[in-house]
Parts: structure tokens; sequence; C-alpha cells
């Protein structure tokens, strides 16, 4: 039997070692296997005609590797191409079988290439695949990033996906597809990538962590204003104010903005100084800043910004009030200190609230409502009786906060009925408290720079915190930063406090990058019966 085979494809050599033989020697072989050899050729080219049959490329155009290593690339990070972009999310509902169906053929691929050239935009190429029982997958590569689409025919929906970090208008595109598939119902979303924070239509930003469910939209006009979305916080807004007068062009010169045009919503761009408390003042640069709001109440303007460096943050006449980034730093150091004395005193266990002495936190400013929320969140298990009381001057700063930010906690103090809102005159306000009053006061007021907290830091305001304050009650207050310039401010407010009868004065210090430095606590107490006896009435003392 052996004698029947055809030769070897490979001959010993001398050396034992396999040598390869001639095509003519080899060709019996494969003469005698010639029909396998068809059979087995007919059978990959149907596995591969299988694989591919569902499937059908329009074009493809892949840019791959190597790339030209000769060419020396800048990166520029202050040129003129950020890596910021517009990102289109579309549901389109109700679309007719039929134009769900002609978007699969090469002339509605036609159109869609179209669309973007016309929005401005640098086609690489497409892929795309068809399914067999119905429904399209299909990606166009941009130079400036995607377009893509997915089809449900048998539930007559699409979902369409336009993206680009360049100067193009996908809303050109977009529109298209409304206009080809004439749509029944239409959700889109639009996100401004990039930034240090997701923007999702109109001219509102997304609060850190927030979505938003913006409902429909049948306007088809290309320049459309989106609908901005409504925070859940907005209905806690007490009643409607009267729309604010636009901010007017400031003649202090401590107001430095070196304008950066607009974003793709519209909004302001700008390099903008704060923290400057007089005109020699160094100021900290807030680059490439998007301002989001920008109006001035009765007392104060009020602006909210974006920053890569401080995130979202509340400047009231250019100073900041609070950001993102260590607003949390701000707030623990403002109640802590002076409640977990009392924490540590309370019973781990409270069966029932009657059982718990009735403990009153009276706030003065906080009218953005972190410090309540935070009290809420840390203190009220161990409180149950907890109430707290604010009064601010400025309703616009409530309203704005609402609008803008989302509680970064469980509470909101916006919502929530154990805590009183009062937008008035604090001073005026404490004079109608009952003495003995308040377990705990918080002075969350801006800077004395700042022309409407003046009255703040005034010997007869303090002497109405100390009468509001039950004995033994403490009070804090953040009191500027320890830098040299405000030395003798400091020295004069610690007099201040001592004549009107607040003891035991505390002072620490924590850095909080957004207000420049390292800023300076105080908590005080107004002193029991026994320790006024010892240490006489309040104004006594000397310099």
């Amino acid at each position: 039997m052996l004698s029947k085979l055809p030769p070897p494809l490979y001959a010993k050599s001398a050396t034992g070692l396999p040598t390869p033989v001639s095509i003519r020697s080899a060709f019996p072989f494969f003469q005698r296997r010639s029909r396998l050899l068809v059979v087995l050729l007919i059978i990959n080219a149907l596995i591969f005609l299988s694989f591919f049959s569902s499937s059908t490329p329009f074009s493809f155009t892949y840019h791959a590797l190597p790339r030209d290593l000769s060419l020396q690339c800048k990166h520029d990070p202050t040129s003129t191409h950020p890596p910021t972009g517009q990102h289109y999310i579309v549901d389109m509902f109700g679309v007719d079988s039929d134009a769900l169906s002609s978007l699969e053929n090469d002339s509605s691929f036609t159109k869609v290439k179209a669309a973007i050239a016309a929005a401005g935009m640098t086609l690489l190429g497409t892929s795309a695949h068809r399914f067999d029982c119905g429904g399209l997958t299909a990606v166009f590569l941009l130079s400036e990033s995607h377009v893509s689409i997915h089809s449900w025919p048998e539930h007559q929906f699409i979902a369409i996906d336009v993206y680009t970090c360049g100067l193009g208008k996908p809303a050109k595109i977009v529109h298209m597809f409304e206009r080809f598939l004439k749509p029944q119902n239409v959700r889109k979303t639009l996100v401004e990538r990039g930034l240090n924070r997701h923007s999702i239509r109109g001219k509102r930003p997304l609060p850190l962590g927030k979505l938003v469910d913006e409902g429909d939209d049948d306007d088809d006009d290309e320049d459309e204003d989106l609908d901005e979305p409504v925070f859940a916080s907005q209905q806690a807004s007490a009643a409607p104010l009267p729309p604010a007068p636009p901010p007017e062009r400031s003649t202090d010169p401590r107001d430095l903005t070196f304008p950066r045009g607009e974003d793709v919503f519209g909004n302001k761009l700008a390099d903008i100084c704060v923290n400057g408390d007089d005109v020699d003042d160094d100021c900290y640069l807030l680059r490439n800043a998007t301002v989001l709001f920008d109006q001035r109440s009765q007392f104060q303007r009020i602006e909210v910004v974006d920053s890569a460096t401080l995130g979202r943050c509340m400047l009231l006449d250019r100073v900041v009030q609070f950001s993102e980034l260590d607003n949390h730093i701000y707030t623990k150091n403002m109640v802590d200190p002076a409640l977990q004395p009392v924490i540590d005193s309370a019973p781990a266990a409270i069966s029932s609230s009657e059982q718990q002495t009735p403990f009153h936190v009276q706030m003065v400013g906080g009218g953005d409502g972190w410090i309540a929320s935070y009290l809420l969140d840390s203190y009220s298990s161990r409180l149950p009786n907890l109430t707290i009381s604010i009064v601010d001057i400025d309703p616009l700063v409530s309203k704005t906060t609402q609008q803008f930010f989302s509680p970064a906690g469980a509470s909101n103090s916006f919502k929530d009925p154990r805590v009183e809102w009062h937008h008035a005159s604090a001073p005026d306000h404490l004079k109608t408290l009952p003495s003995n009053s308040a377990d705990l006061i918080v002075i969350d007021c801006t800077d004395p720079s700042a022309e409407a907290a003046r009255v703040l830091y005034t010997p007869e305001f303090y002497s109405e915190v100390h009468r509001v304050l039950v004995p033994g009650g403490k009070v804090t207050q953040q009191m500027n930063t320890d830098h040299e310039d405000y030395r003798q401010f400091l020295i004069a407010a610690e007099k201040t406090w001592t004549r009107a009868g607040l003891v035991g004065l505390t002072k620490w210090t924590e850095y909080i990058a957004s207000y420049g430095g390292r800023s300076v606590f105080w908590m005080a107490e107004k002193p029991t019966a026994e320790d006024d006896t010892a240490m006489g009435t309040p104004g006594e003392s000397d310099d």
C-alpha cells in the first residue's frame, strides 16, 4: 500500500533533514486530490460570504499607523482648539418604517455626508452594518469626532449621536435627520463636553451629578433656544422675585474682566479677577471662566461661574462666597467645633424626641443654605429637636443657589420644615428675637470689605448676638484670612467681641483655596450667670 502513495513533498537529505522537492514531483499528489481541494475552496468561500452577507459596508476609510514620525507636533494649551465640544444625543420616536428602511441605502448616506459637509465638518470614512431582519447601525468617522445612528424599525425608533469638538454646527446634522425621517416625537439633549462641568441644554450647565429630563422639543428652528431644565430644588422657591436689573458697567477698578468670547450657549467666557479687597490688593485670576449668571440685586452683584480651578462658585461683588472645590471645608469649620462637644455629651440613642431638649441654631447670613443642610445631615439624628432659623438680607442669593447648585448631602434646607427662612436685615431681625433663645449663632456673612456686611461687625450687632444666646451658648464666625493686611482688623474685632460680653475666644485657621489662603475662624460663648457675676457686666472690660 505504501508504494501506491505519491512521493512525499519533503525528501530526506544525506543529513537526515527534510528537503523540499520540486513542484513537478509533487504534481501527482495535487492532481489526485484536486476534487477535494476544490470542495475545500468552495466551503471556505461560502463561509466567507455567509459571514459578510448581513453586512453592507457602504464605504470605509481607515487611517492607520504608521504616522509620520518626522513631523514635529507642538501642543499649545492656549491654542484656539480647546478640548471642548457639542454633543447631541437624539431619540426619535414614531418614525415611519419605510423612512427607516430608506436610510439603509446609498442615497441616504449621501444626504448624511452632505449634511456633514454643510455643518463644516470633515468626513474621514463610514462603516455600517445592516441586520437581516431590519435595522441599521452606522458610524460616520469625522476628524472632529463622529456621527452614529442605530435604528429599531420594529419599534419605529432611531437613536442618533452627533459629537464635534470643532467649530462645526452639529445642529445642522440633527435637523437633517428630523426633516428626512419626520418622527412623531423627538427628544434632544445637547451636552457641552470638555468643560469642568457637563452642560445640558439652554444656558444653564448642570450642577455636579445632576440629571435632567428636558421633555419634548418640537421646534425645528436651527438656532433654537433650547429649553432650560427645571431643577427639583426650584420647586421649593418662594414667590417669584421681580426680575433683577442687569449688572451696570462698573467704575470700580477692582472689577477686572478680560473677555474671551462666548461658549456654545452664548455664555460669556472671561478671565475674572476675584477676592481683591481694594485697588492695590492682589486678586485671584479665574482663567477662561464661564459666566452662567450675572445680576445685580438691591444689595450686591451676584455671579455664578464655572472655572477649571474652583469648579462652580458664587461671587458676591467679585469675592468668592463658596465653591464646589472646598465649600465642605468651610462648612465643617463653621459648625463642627461648636457642636461636637454637644454631640459628645448627648446620649448615643434617644428613644423619643420628647426626651431631648430643643436645640436652636440661629444663622446670620447663610442664604445659600449650605450650612443649614449640613447641620440637618450631620446632627439631626443626635439632636432630634434641632431647629434652624436663617436671616439673610438678599433673597436673590437663595434663589440663585437653588437654580445653579444641588444639595451636597441628603438634606435640602430650602425644603426642610425644620428650617425657617427670613430675608431681612440681620441686625433688625435679631432685635425682634427673645433673649436667651439660641443655643448656637453661626455668622455666615461676607467680609467687612463688602458694604452690606459692615454692619455685622459693629459693637451693637455683637451685643445683640450676646443677648440672643442662651448662657453657655456659642457663636462662630469666619474672620477673613490670616494675611498681615488684616492684623489690625482682627485686633479691633477681638476687642469688640470682648466688650460685647463674649468670652473664651478660640481661634484657628484652615486653608481654603477659593478664599486665597488660610481662613481665620473664631468661636466664643456667652458666659453663664455665675461667670457673669465673676466677670462683671458687658462693656466693663478694658481695652
